[in-house]
């Protein structure tokens, strides 16, 4: 998650959780948030959520289960994928 106006509190409260933040932990979502100063890992975020949505959410589930389901087996192939790609060859 990018570090912005509505992960933060905004303006006048800068050091408290938003709305958006308590959603999320309401919710049990883990957020990884960029670290300051490396937008560079803005890009790799945004093209995985790009792909994600693509493979998982256009597709036509019949219910929250199933979305879990094929995003479950989406996560799996791309770990697997990811870590042949970069395993350290010889």
């Amino acid at each position: 998650m990018d570090i912005e106006m509505s992960a933060s509190g905004g303006g006048r409260y800068r050091h408290s959780l938003s709305r958006v933040i308590r959603l999320h932990l309401l919710f049990g979502i883990h957020l990884v948030f960029i670290p300051k100063g490396e937008p560079g890992r803005n890009a790799t975020v945004e093209g995985f959520n790009n792909t994600w949505q693509i493979r998982v959410l256009r597709r036509r589930c019949a219910n929250l289960r199933a979305v879990r389901g094929c995003s479950d087996r989406f996560l799996e192939r791309y770990d697997a994928l990811a870590s042949s790609t970069f395993r350290y060859k010889h």
